[in-house]
């Protein structure tokens, strides 16, 4: 009986997907103790109207041959209940004067890019909330659903963050703030508090004004500051962002981007000396052939920019083929030293081809400091 209920849940999960506008696939690792596991998470996400829902089922197994299948996370308890692996992905409502969604981060970048700009913490979900009644206020909280059935909501990140837009006719005024909610344990002091205002106008779709943003340390005694002033734009398939900064000495550039996670929350505050630099990049969108995003972070001193830059290529399908997805990240603190790949580059490619218009499988190439090293590769393009 239960095998049969088993089938004909999962009949369902399938017979939503087919109608779905969207569906969400991701395979990773998660070790439990001295336990290495395989997770499987999948399932169809809808948007009806204002209303966005996504429904997943969690599965894994410690061997894909030998191993038994069990339900929803990782756990000390496992379950073989299928109903444990249910659960609900995404949700959304978009009103008027009203927005809320739970679900995978979207890239964040507010006021002119300074202090927040393409901010997201990857493979995570938590809740965006924004309410308008003159001014905006928007806050995102780093929580997300864990079961549904006994329904355990857990923090999945420790950043969180709010801020508020104000139309004051010609003018707008935001400010924007991150809170770091660990407990820190990286050598030095990283910044627990941070904050930005931003004073700009619109002109045929450019931001041009100025952002200034200040930083405090765990200590709560360590305080920089910073400065930007230039122009953001954002035309839908271009987004540019061009203009001088300064900041103070311990002030930690470009704190809440891509590589918050990694880079931006361990930095020690007292690496940091008093700069005078620039900002210039943008990211363009080449639907359907693919996306590309490049940015330098220079001194006015002549030393090395910083480089970042991501792309996707889509080959079209062809000759019976289903195509084929090409993605690059590089990340380089002296892209123009000690060649082009070294010990201080951080880079990833993945080459895929669609085995489904969600599933991709192929190779995914990581670079070690020294040398690429390869893996396999089975999921959604979020994980490329």
């Amino acid at each position: 009986m239960r095998s049969s209920r088993t089938i004909l849940l999962l009949f369902l999960v399938l017979a939503v997907t087919t109608f779905s506008s969207g569906f969400y696939i991701d395979v990773s690792q998660k070790n439990v103790g001295s336990n290495n596991f395989i997770v499987y998470e999948f399932g169809p996400e809808l948007e009806l109207g204002p209303v966005e829902l996504g429904i997943t089922l969690t599965m894994y197994a410690s061997d894909l041959t030998t191993g038994m299948f069990y339900f929803g996370q990782p756990s000390t308890t496992p379950s073989t209940n299928l109903i444990d692996g249910l659960n609900i992905s995404s949700f959304g409502l978009r009103l008027s004067n009203l927005y809320f969604r739970y679900g995978r981060p979207t890239p964040k970048t507010f006021g002119l890019g300074f202090l927040f700009n393409n901010f997201r913490v990857e493979n995570i979900r938590a809740f965006d909330l924004a309410v308008s009644f003159g001014p905006t206020v928007f806050v995102y909280i780093p929580y997300q659903i864990e079961s549904l059935t006994q329904f355990s909501i857990k923090k999945s990140d420790t950043l969180f963050v709010g801020g508020s837009e104000l139309n004051l006719g010609q003018i707008e005024l935001g400010i924007y703030g991150g809170y770091e909610a660990a407990d820190l344990t990286e050598p030095g002091t990283q910044v627990k508090y941070a904050v930005s205002t931003a004073v700009f106008t619109e002109l045929l779709g450019l931001r041009f004004g100025v952002e200034g943003a200040l930083q405090i340390g765990e200590d709560e005694q360590t305080y920089a500051y910073g400065g930007f002033a230039g122009l953001y734009g954002n035309f839908g398939i271009l987004e540019i962002i061009a203009g001088p900064y300064y900041t103070s000495d311990k002030f930690v550039p470009r704190l809440y981007d891509k590589s918050y996670a990694s880079i931006g929350r361990k930095a020690d505050m007292s690496d940091y000396d008093s700069t005078l630099g620039y900002i210039a990049g943008g990211k363009a969108m080449l639907e359907p052939y693919g996306s590309a995003r490049v940015f330098l972070y220079g001194k006015f001193d002549g030393s090395t920019p910083i480089l970042e830059g991501e792309g996707l290529i889509k080959v079209p399908a062809a000759g019976g083929m289903n195509g084929l997805y090409i993605y690059g990240y590089l990340y380089d603190d002296t892209p123009f030293e000690n060649g082009f790949l070294d010990t201080n580059t951080s880079a990833r490619m993945t080459i895929a081809y669609p085995v489904t218009n969600f599933l991709f499988a192929g190779v995914k190439y990581i670079w070690n400091g020294t040398e690429f090293v390869n893996t396999a590769f089975i999921g959604g393009t979020g994980s490329f």
